[in-house]
């Protein structure tokens, strides 16, 4: 009975594939190409994704190296300044900051402080050069014996040598050999830190160099 049951059943799916073969094969296709496209889609949105992150990662990473570049070729210098400011002392400032930086830093002016003097004799404009020593006067000092103190690579002084940090084009050219092309030179290639960056820079030649040395100072 139950054999009879089994060979019924049998025989109807066979007369149920065999009657509806075509339409089970379309359905078959059917169900074939939707999965690919699902795959298809799948895979697409995954390694979009993936190329997303590695594009960011890339911009990241270069950002953050055009940062450390930027970070690593800036050059600091080392200024002292003194007098009447309202925090003097020891300062690292950034090459081709100012006098008025270097003020600013040290808390600005003190209320003490000699404004006639100030405006006479301190350029605030001036790019300030590593080593230099600043003194800004009280109005209560004799300022007839008050200068800025200097180093090696200080503001130009009472001296007969001319400071290529500080002179003006006129200045410079008043050195033997040195015309307005080269003086202008001298002046857009500042800060120097020590006279043979003249020629390390380009600025002028050796001959030349030697025959100005005597003359000049940072």
């Amino acid at each position: 009975m139950f054999k009879d049951k089994v060979f019924f059943i049998r025989d109807r799916i066979f007369k149920f594939f065999s009657q509806n073969k075509e339409n089970i094969v379309f359905y078959l296709n059917l169900i074939v190409v939707f999965l690919i496209i699902v795959l298809g889609i799948f895979i697409f949105v995954k390694y979009h994704k993936q190329i997303e992150n590695a594009i960011f990662t890339n911009s990241d990473t270069n950002s953050i190296n055009q940062n450390t570049i930027k970070i690593e070729n800036t050059l600091y210098i080392v200024i002292d300044i003194n007098g009447a400011v309202n925090k003097p002392g020891v300062y690292t400032l950034k090459s081709g900051d100012r006098i008025i930086d270097a003020i600013n830093i040290a808390g600005g002016l003190h209320e003490e402080v000699d404004l006639v003097y100030v405006a006479q004799k301190i350029n605030r404009a001036q790019k300030l050069v590593d080593g230099q020593k600043i003194y800004i006067p009280f109005r209560f000092e004799n300022n007839t014996s008050v200068t800025q103190v200097e180093d090696n690579a200080n503001i130009q002084t009472n001296t007969s040598k001319i400071s290529i940090n500080n002179a003006t084009q006129e200045e410079l050219e008043r050195l033997n050999g040195v015309g307005p092309v080269t003086a202008q030179k001298i002046i857009e290639n500042r800060p120097y830190v020590t006279l043979d960056e003249l020629v390390k820079k380009n600025v002028i030649s050796e001959n030349l160099f030697n025959k100005i040395v005597d003359e000049i100072e940072p």
